[in-house]
């Protein structure tokens, strides 16, 4: 295969530069202007072919140094870019590891993994992150330190989910069946029934929702009400 197209490759030189001396041949050969060039106290005669030629070549060298010296003032905004991609890149990663982690039970590693992620978002003031993934980060934090007993970076990670997910969001909702769920988990029945009570009616009505609401009922000691 690689011989094949190397082989294609110089076919199609040999043939553009038959088409180029060819080219060369028929407008240049018969040509027998003369270009003169007066810089006193000098005068330089030229073919009009070999003017030609220096012109090309002198636009040619004009634009190449033009394009380099361009490339090199640009190079360090392209070096800043490349960085914060692959910040970005790793950003992005570190959130794929956490889930990843958290749904195979390794909570320490999930957590460290969801705070590199937010470590290096926040470290990166340039890097154009939505909201939505530095709240999944955080309530991935929050649901492993959950799952470690951890309720003071629980807590913490829980309320700036919250506050980066924004008002009617998906994010936000879950957040807050997942405060609701937590708080069931600790034995605060009351507390359970307040933030349920506080969703808005499409999710009150969801099937995680009535679950949730149906244990903390039972958990309250209010079976009429379960």
């Amino acid at each position: 295969m690689n011989q094949q197209r190397s082989s294609s490759v110089r076919k199609w030189i040999s043939n553009l530069l038959f088409v180029v001396a060819a080219v060369s041949a028929t407008v240049l050969g018969g040509n027998d202007g003369l270009v003169t060039l007066y810089l006193p106290p000098w005068r330089i005669d030229l073919s009009f072919n070999l003017f030609v030629l220096i012109s090309l070549a002198t636009a040619m060298t004009a634009y190449t140094m033009i394009r380099a010296v361009s490339l090199l003032l640009g190079m360090p905004e392209r070096a800043r870019e490349w960085r914060v991609n692959k910040r970005d890149r790793n950003a992005q990663a570190a959130l794929r590891d956490a889930m990843a982690q958290h749904f195979a039970g390794r909570y320490t590693r999930a957590q460290r993994s969801a705070q590199r992620a937010i470590d290096i978002w926040s470290a990166t003031p340039d890097l154009a992150v939505t909201q939505d993934n530095q709240a999944l980060a955080h309530m991935l934090a929050a649901a492993s330190s959950h799952r470690l007993q951890d309720r003071t970076h629980r807590d913490a990670y829980l309320k700036q989910a919250l506050q980066e997910a924004g008002r009617g969001k998906v994010l936000e909702e879950g957040a807050r069946l997942l405060e609701a769920e937590w708080a069931l988990d600790d034995r605060e029945a009351g507390r359970a029934l307040q933030l349920l009570s506080d969703l808005p009616t499409g999710v009150a009505r969801r099937t995680l929702a009535l679950r949730l609401k149906l244990q903390a009922q039972r958990q309250a000691g209010h079976p009429l009400d379960a």
